[in-house]
């Protein structure tokens, strides 16, 4: 008899646990209890339809076990009680492609710009960092009003691929920039 692993067992342990519960609910079936279909074949085809999908009557039927199946499932997952400051299974670190974000400070300290940044035009600072940014307007080489028409411009371009704006208060953004010169 080989021996199994611990990496084997838990590679085996959803087929096994799949193939008991299907066992359980044939056994059941065998026994002239009927599982419970909660999620009926007209439930299934119109919210299929709802989603833009198109299926055959024999693909719904062979659908609506595992759709039946898998409600119990999303059932008991939503009945785990999960702490409001449990963070996200993965991180999210937007940084540019190739480029490591620097590490975090444990406060906010301004940083001290040595060399301020050489440019020809606003579009070249649109990956700076804040801290960066405030210097060049400390030291009057750009305006607030002119990093602000800057990003509405990008917003304006970019949001329609992107889907990244609700509602562009372009005005507000140029009051307040206008105000912050």
């Amino acid at each position: 008899m080989p021996e199994f692993s611990r990496r084997t067992l838990l590679a085996i342990a959803p087929t096994v646990a799949t193939l008991i519960a299907s066992e359980a609910g044939l056994e059941a079936q065998g026994r002239g209890q009927n599982v419970p279909q909660r999620v009926s074949k007209d439930q299934l085809k119109a919210a299929l339809e709802i989603l833009g999908l198109e299926f055959t009557e024999a693909q719904r039927d062979q659908m609506l076990q595992g759709v039946n199946r898998a409600l119990g499932s999303y059932e008991a997952l939503r009945k785990i009680d999960v702490p409001l400051d449990t963070e996200p299974a993965f991180p999210f670190r937007p940084s540019l492609p190739g480029k490591e974000p620097k590490a975090r400070a444990s406060k906010f300290f301004p940083t001290k710009v040595t060399k301020l940044v050489s440019f020809k035009d606003p579009e070249e600072l649109c990956f700076l960092p804040v801290t960066e940014l405030s210097a060049l307007v400390r030291a009057r080489k750009i305006t607030s009003t002119d990093l602000t028409k800057m990003y509405l411009a990008r917003l304006k371009k970019y949001s329609p691929k992107l889907l990244c704006v609700i509602t562009l208060t372009e005005e507000l953004a140029l009051e307040q920039a206008a105000r912050a010169d």
